[in-house]
């Protein structure tokens, strides 16, 4: 019984600035990021029918503000509490890049809630991150997340989703069934645990980190600070 709530193709020249936020800024995102979010037509654009975002190194690219880069949201436009989001990528490789799609939202204050659908980061190569982060995971040793090996991320479109209903949260690949991370818990009345009766809005970011970003060739690990 599902229907369609909302979707954006990016069929426009320009971003509907209806639907869509820009997070502005240097050095206020926590992670060790390096990049300045802008609002500038370098950094995030519509092209053939799809949403770029892309990070432009603007300095010797060792400290933080050597980058630009796009961070877009739908805070207080697009927000959801249950329902299932799905988001058609093609991702940048890299060493130091950290592209990713995901929900926040502080509704649930003082509570933490975040789903992380995507992230990947481009020393791990065809490999992507999901995580469940909540008041309870942040404080404890046992993290809610997953990890699957997917060929070519950096050169094909995949379909990154999640189905959030009142019993689970799923994320998945693809299709509904690739299931590659599930977040059930039994006590739904903790709200450290389950903080996710409230709205959170959709975010789409590029970020940029320490470890020298970006860099086309260089794909051996490094050693993380």
């Amino acid at each position: 019984n599902e229907t369609l709530w909302w979707n954006d193709e990016f069929n426009s020249p320009k971003l509907n600035n209806l639907i869509w936020n820009f997070d502005q800024g240097t050095g206020i995102w926590g992670n060790n990021e390096w990049q300045t979010y802008t609002n500038k037509s370098e950094n995030s654009f519509i092209r053939d029918g799809k949403l770029v975002l892309k990070a432009i190194k603007s300095g010797v690219g060792q400290k933080v503000g050597d980058y630009t880069s796009a961070r877009l949201t739908t805070k207080g436009k697009k927000e959801m509490s249950r329902g299932r989001v799905e988001v058609r990528a093609k991702l940048p490789g890299g060493v130091g890049i950290w592209p990713a799609i995901w929900l926040f939202g502080t509704k649930a204050s003082p509570y933490y809630s975040e789903l992380d659908i995507m992230e990947y980061v481009g020393y791990d190569k065809d490999i992507i991150y999901g995580a469940i982060h909540t008041t309870h995971s942040l404080e404890g040793t046992q993290k809610i997340s997953a990890s699957k090996n997917v060929k070519g991320v950096e050169t094909d479109f995949h379909v990154y989703g999640m189905n959030w209903t009142d019993e689970k949260i799923e994320f998945y690949l693809d299709i509904p069934d690739n299931v590659y991370l599930r977040y059930q818990p039994e006590d739904k009345r903790n709200m450290r645990v389950w903080p996710f009766d409230k709205e959170l809005y959709l975010n789409t970011n590029f970020a940029c980190r320490s470890y020298t970003c970006p860099s086309q060739r260089d794909r051996q690990k490094p050693r993380i600070p």
